[in-house]
């Protein structure tokens, strides 16, 4: 299981240089945030947007990345490459590289056994590994934060998932490392989000951290005791999450509207973009309202598109999403021994935490209020940011528990990224 130190103290009042990062490279968005003047900063692009595609395509000898590359693939599907995260630190043997390599467009291929990425430029192929992919999007936001602070960004904390492998910690430090980045350390995203909310402040907590993004769930229950963060168990599932909501919604209305026209539009790729496009809007607004609308005045061979959902209705289609997103709840507590009375916290975080019933299902599930007043999406990269900070003016803190500091040295002293296998421990330290 994977173990975190928190080294309590003193913090210096200094200011860390603001050049360091905290980032949460994600399978469908990724999110960069900086830690300055005792506070954190989400970094947004130019156009004001939070959250960065993890898409990369490549047009020519271009390399797009972000919201220009997810358009540019619309048109040229087999040139763009996404959800690189789910191949990382794989084996191309492994079954779920088998089993996800048939649902995307880009070819995935056996190099000296290890998974890597074709796609096609132009009319040559082009093979890279996930980790290079990954560094793309890394290096997009690393401009992205030196243009807003006007300064160079060198290094970097960045978050994985709790039961992601040492291959797959150490192939995400070299996509750090490619992007030009020392990454200062790697940890777990539960970890991350539990210090976002500054739950490290408690003595002592047993906390489910709920992470629902657009292409995965990830359930962990964290142990704090001591300065210690240990991740007791982990389950999730990786193919599901709000891309898969999206999914539903649209097979259900391009059936209904079948069914009501006798056209079927599933073939045309046009229309079924539109349909896409306004089913997320609607998805995203009945987050908030109980009723949304979808409207395209040419959908299909001239007919017009007008749909009003209800958020009752919505639900009921989503039913079977809902029960699974439930399962791995049930498994962590399972798989730790725990009781549902005995999690003292309930962190949520990912974007698909924001579809009501999901709230809700945690709340019935606990018989208590979950936590998600951080921006479920930002929630991962403000903790890593929260760690980058504190690693910059590590001499600020001052070691009150003497066994921690030797155990700190013992794993490679301060600054080091490295684990030593499935029982490594990634230090977080931090600051009261």
């Amino acid at each position: 299981m994977q173990t975190e130190l928190l080294i309590t103290g003193v913090f210096n009042p200094l200011p860390p240089k603001p050049g360091v990062v905290g980032i949460d490279l994600g399978t469908t968005y990724s999110v960069i945030a900086l830690f300055h003047n005792g506070s954190v900063e989400v970094v947004p692009d130019k156009q004001g947007r939070n959250l960065t595609p993890s898409v990369v395509a490549f047009r020519n000898q271009e390399v797009l990345v972000g919201y220009e590359a997810r358009e540019y693939g619309k048109l040229h599907p087999r040139s763009v490459i996404f959800d690189a995260k789910r191949y990382i630190g794989h084996r191309f043997n492994e079954e779920t590289v088998q089993h996800d390599r048939k649902l995307v467009p880009f070819d995935v291929v056996d190099v000296n056994g290890s998974a890597f990425i074709q796609v096609e430029v132009g009319k040559e192929k082009r093979v890279m590994s996930p980790e290079a992919v990954g560094a793309h999007v890394l290096r997009k936001m690393k401009k992205q934060v030196e243009n807003y602070i006007g300064r160079p960004v060198l290094k970097a904390v960045l978050a994985v998932p709790a039961d992601f492998t040492e291959e797959q910690r150490n192939a995400t430090i070299e996509a750090g490392r490619q992007a030009g980045l020392d990454v200062l350390r790697i940890i777990s995203e539960p970890t991350a989000a539990a210090l976002a909310y500054g739950l490290q402040q408690m003595p002592a907590a047993n906390i489910l951290v709920y992470d629902f993004g657009g292409g995965t769930l990830d359930v962990s229950l964290l142990r704090l005791e001591g300065g210690v963060f240990e991740v007791v168990a982990a389950c999730g599932d990786e193919h599901l999450g709000g891309e898969d909501f999206n999914g539903e919604l649209l097979e259900y209305l391009l059936a209904e509207f079948k069914e009501q026209s006798g056209l079927s539009a599933i073939e045309n790729s046009a229309a079924v973009d539109m349909l896409r496009h306004e089913v997320e809007q609607a998805k995203i607004s009945l987050s908030s309202s109980s009723e949304a609308t979808i409207a395209i005045h040419n959908f299909f061979q001239g007919r017009e598109y007008r749909r009003t959902l209800s958020r009752v209705e919505a639900e009921k289609i989503w039913g079977t999403l809902f029960h699974r997103a439930i399962w791995p709840v049930e498994q962590v507590l399972q798989l730790s021994g725990y009781e549902r009375h005995e999690v003292d916290q309930i962190v949520l975080v990912g974007g698909t935490t924001r579809v009501p019933h999901i709230r809700q299902m945690m709340r019935d599930f606990f018989s208590k209020e979950p936590n998600w007043e951080v921006d479920p999406d930002q929630a991962v990269a403000w903790g890593t940011a929260v760690q980058a900070g504190i690693l910059t003016d590590a001499k600020g803190i001052k070691v009150h528990n003497e066994g921690m500091g030797e155990a700190l040295r013992a794993v490679g002293g301060e600054g080091g990224p490295e684990g030593d296998g499935d029982d490594s421990r990634d230090l977080a330290l931090l600051a009261h």
